[in-house]
């Protein structure tokens, strides 16, 4: 008892010890959860963060690219300021056929409230002047490669900028310092002011006046007429100032996108100020500033991070979006997991549409073996419990069976000795004067002690059965004879007892066997002596018969008694076992049909129960002598 408290103790401790490391894994799988969660959302932000920075650095740097353009690119036909020449130097603006900048739509300048673009330049037609009465040739104007569907896009364009509230400020007062400041030759800059008026100027005029113009501003500035060198500018010459663009943004749409994105500057040639500027095209800063910083973050973003795979694409209403993970949206519609765009995209942001992380997906296969393995742990608890308290009742039987043994065992002993005792006390006092009656008594004496020997030897073979120090050593014998010899000495006593010996064995001799001749008799005479005890019914007859088997021999002893139930068929061959329909009277210590099974078996045959209509049958099977060649 005290044994399976302190095993109960410990299993509960060890029960308490489990739950313990189990807890403390729950715990960490949450803490992991909860840490694979803020990675996740912070890989989304970074992801945002990372578009956002993107698009900035792109429109950055597209303001500071048109930034260091000069400020007379902006009309159609301008003079270099760092070139004169003995003709007119009027040069084509690259920006009259097309912008050169991918993600501009068009250039413009805006001067007194009038918009113009270098695309739209016409120049003046006015009729030729005579000299001294002749009339000069007329000067071509400077070829430019007008592109009529550009020049289409910039008056459709200029022509809704100018209703919009986007150019309301302009010419005001900079936010930043100048750009540039340089000094400008006041013809140059008065050429580059009004182009259109220059070139209609020296269209009509003849040579003769052409070159003393010209002649006059090479004068001016101290060079020779007829020469291309750099213009040093005069004392009297304007100061030239450029500031950075500044972005402005139109009123926006649904889908959160200004209407025009424009880039706005001012420029002051001496006292004179205008603005000039471009329109971003939207469409082209989506495909090629927002879609490769959305596709790059497809190839860098961590799949556990952001699932889906990012596609972009532009839906009807012009909305940038990731399919399926991420989008553009108008910034009121971002929530607060959204990064807004920077300025001048600040009514947009970016948001994750993409299903949220699973922290339990992820962690599935880890909760599966935390799982298991408690499960795995209450098994083996479990079984060892039950393991536990099956060898507790074992022991609890097996001590049962032992003190039945010993009480078995002293009922045993004390019978014979009793009995040898008294027959002794007799024959000692002289009380037998009868011959007849002493060789009786004397017989009798002679089988209590044959009794006690077997029960003794029986108690030695089961000791050495549990050390296992069961040993035998096999000869070749012929078993009939032994058969004989132990059934006649067994008869006198069944007779006395009312019992009829039958003995059969068969009608050809039986070979010989490989057996220990004194385990032999040992087992035989257990089964005799057994029949003898359980085998009394209503016909007292004990059969004992052998025959040949193509292995060896058999040889079978068979009672007409009671018989053994099927469930206990195979648990007579235990240690201390006995039948539990066997009357506590009958004597027997449990160990004779255990240690003639063992004896059998190391034999190299076997001891069963037989199947009978009637009674218990015991067949002892024993392997023949091999033929020696």
């Amino acid at each position: 008892m005290r044994r399976l408290i302190a095993l109960a103790i410990l299993g509960g401790l060890l029960v308490g010890a489990v739950g313990v490391l189990y807890e403390l894994g729950r715990m960490g799988l949450q803490a992991e959860a909860t840490r694979l969660r803020e990675t996740a959302a912070q890989g989304r932000l970074q992801a945002l963060e990372a578009v956002r920075d993107a698009v900035a650095g792109g429109l950055e740097e597209l303001r500071l690219r048109e930034s260091q353009r000069p400020y007379y690119q902006w009309q159609a036909l301008y003079v270099p300021p760092d070139l004169v020449a003995n003709t007119i130097a009027l040069v084509p603006s690259p920006l009259v056929s097309a912008p050169t900048d991918p993600l501009v739509e068009l250039y413009f300048e805006l001067r007194g409230g009038q918009l113009d673009s270098p695309a739209l330049f016409q120049p003046l037609e006015t009729p030729q002047q005579s000299v001294r009465g002749a009339r000069s040739p007329r000067l071509p104007a400077p070829s430019l490669q007008a592109n009529d569907d550009y020049r289409l896009v910039c008056k459709s364009n200029l022509a809704e900028l100018s209703h919009s509230p986007v150019l309301a400020h302009a010419v005001r007062a900079p936010a930043e310092a100048p750009l540039r400041v340089e000094r400008v030759d006041r013809y140059v800059a008065w050429a580059n002011r009004r182009p259109a008026e220059t070139l209609a100027t020296f269209q009509g005029c003849s040579p003769a006046e052409l070159a003393d113009a010209w002649s006059d501003s090479q004068q001016r500035v101290g060079k020779n007429v007829g020469q291309y060198k750099q213009a040093e500018p005069s004392d009297d010459a304007l100061i030239v100032r450029e500031y950075p663009f500044e972005w402005a943004a139109d009123a926006v749409d649904e889908a959160g996108w200004p209407r025009f994105l424009v880039a706005l500057r001012q420029v002051e040639v001496g006292d004179e100020a205008w603005n000039q500027g471009f329109v971003v095209d939207l469409e082209e800063l989506r495909l090629r500033v927002l879609g490769p910083a959305l596709e790059q973050q497809e190839a860098s973003a961590p799949t556990s991070e952001i699932s889906a795979r990012l596609r972009t694409n532009v839906n009807r209403a012009g909305q940038y979006a990731l399919s399926a993970t991420l989008a553009v949206v108008p910034a009121e519609q971002a929530g607060p997991n959204g990064v807004r765009l920077a300025a001048p995209l600040a009514s947009l942001a970016l948001v994750d549409r993409g299903e949220p992380f699973s922290a339990d997906a992820a962690l599935a296969e880890s909760r599966m073996l935390l799982d298991g393995a408690l499960l795995l742990a209450l098994g083996v608890l479990g079984t060892g419990s039950l393991l536990l308290l099956f060898a507790a009742r074992a022991e609890r039987r097996l001590a049962q069976q032992r003190a039945d043994f010993v009480a078995a065992l002293t009922h045993e002993l004390k019978a014979p000795l009793t009995g040898v005792r008294a027959l002794a006390e007799l024959l000692h006092e002289g009380l037998v004067p009868d011959e007849a009656k002493r060789r009786e008594y004397y017989a009798s004496m002679l089988d209590e002690s044959e009794r006690l020997g077997r029960l003794v030897q029986n108690v030695l073979e089961a000791a050495r059965l549990e050390g296992g120090a069961l040993q035998v050593n096999p000869e070749d014998l012929e078993p009939g004879p032994l058969v004989v010899e132990i059934a006649e000495r067994f008869r006198p006593r069944l007779e006395a007892q009312g019992f009829e010996l039958e003995l059969d064995l068969g009608e050809d001799d039986l070979p010989a066997v490989r057996a220990d001749r004194e385990a032999f008799r040992q087992v035989i005479a257990n089964l005799i002596d057994n029949a003898a005890k359980y085998g009394k019914g209503e016909t007292h007859r004990i059969d004992v018969r052998a025959r040949t088997t193509p292995l060896g021999v058999e040889i079978e002893v068979a009672d007409q008694g009671p018989g053994v139930p099927p469930r206990e068929r195979e648990q007579i061959f235990q240690r201390f076992a006995r039948s539990q329909g066997v009357p506590r009277e009958v004597g027997g210590a449990g160990l004779g049909l255990a240690i003639a099974r063992a004896q059998a078996r190391a034999q190299g045959g076997d001891l069963v129960l037989r199947p009978s209509e009637r009674g218990a049958c015991f067949c002892l099977s024993l392997p023949r002598v091999k033929e020696r060649s």
